[in-house]
């Protein structure tokens, strides 16, 4: 019976090491995998910008005591990917800061939704109007944040995000946020 008990172990410490490469090679299977989706998949880029001959578009107004900012940009989406995205929906949020370590981190409650683009092909660049609001107007030393938001699905059905996340100067030039990582990004 102790010969039996130590082949026993010895077979028990044969199957416990095989199961470890056994999922050692799921591991590296599940990163093979991955790495094919990524390569197939949709990329969603974007840039904000101004329309050509009609440039920034910022009306700061008061409508019945209360002050409000809307910016009206182009979005221009890009599928640099290779495989179709689906837009679901593109929000927008506009904040008055007089630096960039006063901008708040996004609270998805407070996004204007600029609603549903749909499918983007592989290669396709598409471009629309969005608008930003924010309650207030800028002061002499204050910028215009514009921060975007691009929900999208892939052709695996999962759910991607791109992050945007521009400075707006007080001659109404756009610059993207590169110091701040968490509003450029992709998912």
């Amino acid at each position: 019976m102790r010969e039996q008990g130590v082949l026993m172990d010895g077979q028990l410490a044969q199957m416990k090491l095989a199961g470890e490469q056994i999922n050692e090679q799921i591991g590296l299977a599940r990163k093979n995998v991955d790495y094919i989706a990524n390569t197939e998949r949709a990329w969603i880029m974007g840039e904000l910008g101004w329309y050509g001959k009609v440039g920034a578009s910022i009306e700061e107004s008061t409508v019945n005591r209360a002050e409000r900012t809307i910016v009206t940009m182009k979005l221009t989406c890009k599928n640099g990917g290779k495989s179709p995205a689906w837009i679901d929906h593109v929000y927008t949020r506009l904040d008055i800061a007089a630096s960039c370590s006063l901008i708040d981190e996004i609270d998805r409650d407070n996004l204007g939704d600029n609603g549903r683009w749909g499918a983007l092909s592989a290669g396709e660049s598409r471009s629309q109007t969005v608008e930003f609001l924010a309650y207030g107007v800028r002061g002499e030393n204050d910028f215009l944040s514009a921060f975007v938001i691009i929900e999208y699905r892939d052709i695996f059905d999962i759910k991607r995000e791109t992050f945007l996340g521009y400075c707006i100067d007080a001659h109404g030039n756009a610059f993207r946020q590169d110091g701040l990582a968490n509003r450029n990004r992709n998912t």
